[in-house]
Parts: structure tokens; sequence; C-alpha cells
């Protein structure tokens, strides 16, 4: 179902992969560091854009350009969400 959300190349699996790890990791930095957890939390979340803007089988026509963009807005939001949810959970 997902089989075109799959890297092309090594370095895009690996920018794929480091991407969604620091930006998983990031917003638990904010605890200790807040410069660091908020710059780590945003080098994720657009590592995560531009593998999804680099993906081939999204650009080649207007509608799959447009659930790419759309693809981005969703991980926008379930990206604030998840650092809420961290700062909900920082605060107990």
């Amino acid at each position: 179902m997902f089989a075109f959300l799959a890297p092309q190349n090594k370095m895009h699996k690996w920018i794929g992969i480091i991407g969604l790890l620091v930006a998983i990791v990031g917003p638990w930095f904010i605890y200790w560091n807040t410069s660091l957890g908020s710059g780590l939390a945003i080098t994720g979340f657009l590592t995560l854009t531009a593998y999804l803007e680099f993906i081939p089988t999204l650009n080649r026509r207007f509608i799959n350009r447009l659930v790419q963009v759309l693809m981005i807005i969703i991980l926008a939001i379930l990206f604030m969400a998840y650092v809420l949810v961290v700062f909900i959970i920082m605060r107990k």
C-alpha cells in the first residue's frame, strides 16, 4: 500500500532514517537544553519533508504533487501533536 514511499537509493534511505530518529529524539532534548532540542526537532521535521519532497513517484503528475503537499501538512500536524504529548509527559 505504501510502496511508493520506499527510498530509491541508499542515500535517500539514510536521510529518511536519520530524519525520523532526529524528529523522535529532538523534543525530548528540550527538557535539558531548549535551543538544542528545538533545533533537533526542526531539523528532523525538515529532513522528513525533504525525504517526501524527493520521492520520484510523487513528482510525476499534478495530483501526485497535491498528495505530496497533503502528506507534508499531515506530517506537520502529527509532529505538533507529538511535541505537545512530549511536553505533557515532561510536566508530570
